[in-house]
């Protein structure tokens, strides 16, 4: 089963482009089998989306982000000005001895 939703976007603007490949790639991890396409076929464009179960896969996104806490994350081993209530942590997207050169 899977939900489906449509919403206005702005061809012509990057930013509401992007946004919409943004929704897809959080629906995807969120709520499975995310699909989506613009379709420009009306006076209007929109953005159609589905993903897997019941709920409007953008306001399930929206609901996501909505109620979750942003939490900085500083590497383990790099010093640098990190906000006092960063937690350390040892998965970073950069190992801390390749952010920093020996030679």
């Amino acid at each position: 089963m899977s939900a489906e939703t449509a919403i206005p976007v702005d061809l012509r603007n990057p930013g509401q482009v992007f946004a919409c490949l943004g929704l897809i790639e959080a629906a995807e991890v969120l709520l499975g089998n995310a699909e989506g396409a613009f379709d420009w076929r009306d006076a209007g464009a929109t953005f159609r989306m589905r993903a897997a179960g019941t709920a409007d896969p953008v306001a399930a996104v929206l609901h996501f982000v909505a109620n979750t806490e942003v939490v900085p994350i500083a590497p383990e081993g790099v010093e640098g000005p990190w906000p006092k209530e960063a937690r350390k942590s040892g998965v970073f997207p950069a190992k801390a001895n390749a952010l920093t050169r020996s030679d």
